[in-house]
Protein backbone atom coordinates (compact mmCIF):
# COMPACT_ATOMS: atom_id res chain seq x y z
CA UNK A 1 0.00 0.00 0.00
CA UNK A 2 1.44 3.36 -1.02
CA UNK A 3 -0.93 5.98 0.42
CA UNK A 4 -4.39 5.80 1.99
CA UNK A 5 -6.88 8.62 1.39
CA UNK A 6 -10.26 9.16 3.06
CA UNK A 7 -12.49 10.41 0.19
CA UNK A 8 -15.81 10.75 2.04
CA UNK A 9 -15.78 13.65 4.46
CA UNK A 10 -17.14 12.88 7.94
CA UNK A 11 -16.94 9.10 7.33
CA UNK A 12 -13.49 7.64 7.88
CA UNK A 13 -14.75 4.10 7.19
CA UNK A 14 -14.19 4.74 3.47
CA UNK A 15 -10.61 4.57 2.22
CA UNK A 16 -8.94 4.67 -1.18
CA UNK A 17 -5.41 3.29 -1.45
CA UNK A 18 -3.10 2.74 -4.41
CA UNK A 19 -2.13 -0.94 -4.20
CA UNK A 20 -0.47 -3.61 -6.30
CA UNK A 21 -2.94 -6.41 -7.09
CA UNK A 22 -1.26 -9.69 -7.99
CA UNK A 23 0.74 -9.12 -11.21
CA UNK A 24 -1.23 -6.09 -12.42
CA UNK A 25 -0.30 -2.44 -12.43
CA UNK A 26 -1.17 -0.53 -9.26
CA UNK A 27 -4.89 0.11 -8.81
CA UNK A 28 -6.93 2.37 -6.53
CA UNK A 29 -8.70 0.05 -4.08
CA UNK A 30 -11.88 1.28 -2.35
CA UNK A 31 -12.74 -0.13 1.08
CA UNK A 32 -15.60 0.36 3.52
CA UNK A 33 -14.64 -0.69 7.06
CA UNK A 34 -11.86 -2.83 5.61
CA UNK A 35 -14.11 -4.63 3.09
CA UNK A 36 -13.09 -4.18 -0.56
CA UNK A 37 -15.84 -2.51 -2.62
CA UNK A 38 -13.91 -2.37 -5.88
CA UNK A 39 -10.75 -1.23 -7.64
CA UNK A 40 -10.05 1.18 -10.47
CA UNK A 41 -7.20 2.36 -12.64
CA UNK A 42 -8.09 5.98 -11.90
CA UNK A 43 -8.45 7.85 -8.62
CA UNK A 44 -11.62 9.62 -9.81
CA UNK A 45 -13.37 6.29 -10.49
CA UNK A 46 -12.49 5.06 -7.01
CA UNK A 47 -13.75 8.24 -5.35
CA UNK A 48 -17.02 8.08 -7.31
CA UNK A 49 -17.59 4.53 -6.03
CA UNK A 50 -16.93 5.59 -2.42
CA UNK A 51 -19.18 8.66 -2.63
CA UNK A 52 -21.96 6.73 -4.40
CA UNK A 53 -21.84 3.89 -1.89
CA UNK A 54 -21.95 6.38 0.98
CA UNK A 55 -25.02 8.06 -0.51
CA UNK A 56 -26.72 4.70 -1.08
CA UNK A 57 -26.12 3.64 2.54
CA UNK A 58 -27.70 6.92 3.71
CA UNK A 59 -30.84 6.17 1.68
CA UNK A 60 -30.26 8.36 -1.37
CA UNK A 61 -31.35 7.30 -4.82
CA UNK A 62 -28.22 6.79 -6.92
CA UNK A 63 -28.56 6.63 -10.70
CA UNK A 64 -25.75 4.45 -12.03
CA UNK A 65 -26.56 4.32 -15.75
CA UNK A 66 -29.17 5.57 -18.18
CA UNK A 67 -30.11 3.56 -21.25
CA UNK A 68 -32.16 4.68 -24.24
Amino acid sequence: MIKTIKPVSKDSRYTVALEWLENENPRYVVRFSGEVLGHFGTYSGAVMLAVGDSARRRGCLVVEAVED
